[in-house]
């Protein structure tokens, strides 16, 4: 019988290099259909070695491998035919997979290793993948072989994300804190928290972790960084949106730039002034070629411009504009806007309207003395509210105007006066007063500044009624 059971087990161990040779057959016994192979110790107790037998209370046998001691180093081993390790079953639970050559580090719980990576199961919810490291029994851990290592790490509903250095095997796993390179188990740059929230950077070192939906620090240790965050209740008429917080002195480099939605567009600075580039000699451009939006600045306050304002289009202003000085309009007259009982061309002498408070007409005859101004093409500057049944009537400053020559020939320095052509004006006649010259006063309405030697046509005059 128990040469029977010794060919038994030759068949089953065929290919396993046992931990002791077999000398004698002693070394092979059994009672209740086991086989049990001592080791070195030469006795029946199984401290030291491997047992095969049959799966208590169970008809139908296993086969069970008993490691021999709980030290980190003995265990259940199969090697091949070079004699080089390919699995193993540790005294203390961890189970191995590799080649030769690599040292086994004492795992802090059971583990799963190939060559230089490992799986590595806690006693409570955490579980390990770990690349070229393990830990030593002061719970530190040191690279397997020359190279960075990395370690993703499941924790009570967290997922941790780890880095750590590149260096020789057997150093620790350690990143730079302040000036001194001080052991640490690992370098933690991104994590995700049990409540969704993703941290990127030194979120891990700090409690309790990242603070927003994307929460992203730098290596500093005052917490700078920035986060993407739910909107607030009392951020924004809805709580649907998002918000990106950035602390401490940050910058953006953006090369195309929308800010806002599609309700409610906004930029605001909350507890300082908005500052958009605060940088000597650089532009600030807000808008578009070809768009016809404008830049709108509304306040209580006061806004001021440290330099010059240049104006392309139009300045409508509705409140009081003061200032030192007025320089360089284009145009050098002053108007202001008049009602008329009808549509008047540029260059037409008004009068005031007899008819109606308030209101001018074309003139219609000589030496009128309710002479009022001539109808401005475009004023240098003008005053009033514009409107449909108003005119531009320029007082002061040089004007075009019409004139007829057609009673005598207009030469620079003469005055003019209405005509008895509408709207036209001509040259005024001096009359003799007690053998003195003179112009009929209330009438004029200024000297001309260029010649018209005939007909009818339109000329620059320096306005000065009188």
């Amino acid at each position: 019988m128990k040469t029977k059971m010794i060919a038994v087990a030759a068949g089953m161990l065929a290919g396993v290099v046992l931990a002791a040779p077999v000398l004698a057959q002693n070394n092979v016994s059994g009672t209740y259909g086991e086989v049990i192979v001592n080791g070195d110790t030469q006795t029946s107790t199984n401290t030291s070695a491997v047992v095969l037998r049959p799966k208590s209370g169970s008809a139908r046998p296993s086969l069970v491998a008993q490691t021999g001691t709980s030290d980190k180093n003995s265990g259940f081993i199969i090697f091949n035919a070079a004699n080089e390790e390919l699995f193993r079953v540790r005294g203390d639970g961890v189970i191995a997979l590799g080649g030769p050559g690599f040292a086994w580090g004492a795992a802090l719980s059971p583990t799963i290793e190939y060559k230089n990576t490992s799986l590595s199961f806690g006693d409570s919810t955490d579980i390990m993948f770990t690349s070229n490291a393990w830990s030593d029994w002061d719970s530190l851990w040191k690279l397997k072989s020359a190279g960075p290592a990395a370690n993703y790490y499941m924790y009570n509903g967290e997922h941790h994300f780890r880095t750590g250095i590149a260096a020789a095997a057997d150093t620790y796993v350690s990143y730079m804190v302040g000036a001194t390179n001080i052991p640490k188990q690992w370098r933690d740059p991104m994590m995700i928290a049990n409540n969704g929230n993703v941290g990127i950077g030194n979120i891990a070192a700090r409690a309790p972790g990242p603070q927003a939906r994307l929460h992203i620090e730098g290596e500093n240790s005052n917490g700078f960084g920035f986060r993407v965050r739910d909107l607030g209740f009392n951020e924004a008429p809805s709580k649907d949106g998002m918000v990106l917080e950035m602390l401490g002195n940050s910058k953006i480099l953006v090369s195309n730039l929308e800010i806002g939605s599609v309700t409610v567009p906004q930029i605001s600075s909350v507890g300082a002034a908005l500052k958009l580039n605060s940088r000597a000699s650089q532009d600030v451009e807000i808008g578009e070629t070809g768009h016809t939006s404008r830049l709108v600045v509304k306040g209580s306050g006061k806004s001021t411009f440290a330099g010059a304002v240049d104006i392309t289009g139009n300045l409508n202003v509705t409140g009081d504009i003061q200032g030192a000085k007025v320089l360089n309009a284009v145009y050098q007259d002053i108007a202001e806007w008049v009602p008329t009982a009808e549509p008047l061309a540029a260059g037409t002498v008004v009068i005031v309207d007899p008819n109606s408070v308030n209101r001018v007409v074309a003139s219609d005859g000589a030496y009128d003395m309710r002479v009022a101004g001539v109808v401005s093409a475009r004023p240098g500057v003008v005053l009033g509210v514009a409107a449909e049944d108003k005119v531009k009537v320029a007082t002061t400053g040089r004007v075009r105007v019409r004139v007829d020559a057609t009673g005598g020939a207009i030469t620079i320095g003469d005055l003019l006066v209405t005509s008895d052509r509408k709207g036209v004006a001509m040259k005024s006649t001096p009359v003799d007063v007690g053998g003195v010259s003179i112009h009929r006063p209330g009438t004029l309405i200024g000297k001309a500044l260029e010649p018209l030697a005939s007909g009818e046509g339109e000329i620059l005059v320096l306005l000065s009624l009188q």
